[in-house]
């Protein structure tokens, strides 16, 4: 009996979703600190959220940005690495 690895189910699975949603993550930069302005897809918000987690942001830094449901609110949820 052969064994799958869950983790690629559970990635063909967020595939399969992520598909039918138009773009539903954004890779984007922080253009400004303060105020807090992120640049992605050729535009730049200023109304977003951030994880708190997330300490010392930095203009330059890439982040990983969701966008919330109705898409008037984006979340930074982390930094990303280079």
């Amino acid at each position: 009996m052969e064994t799958q690895n869950p983790y690629s189910e559970l990635y063909k699975i967020i595939k399969t979703e992520s598909s039918a949603i138009q773009d539903s993550y954004y890779i984007g930069t922080i253009d400004n600190v303060s105020p807090l302005k992120v640049g992605f897809a050729g535009i730049q918000v200023d109304n977003c959220l951030v994880n708190a987690d997330i300490r010392d942001l930095e203009a330059g830094q890439r982040v990983l940005v969701l966008p919330s449901a109705d898409r008037q609110q984006f979340i930074v949820v982390c930094r990303l690495g280079v």
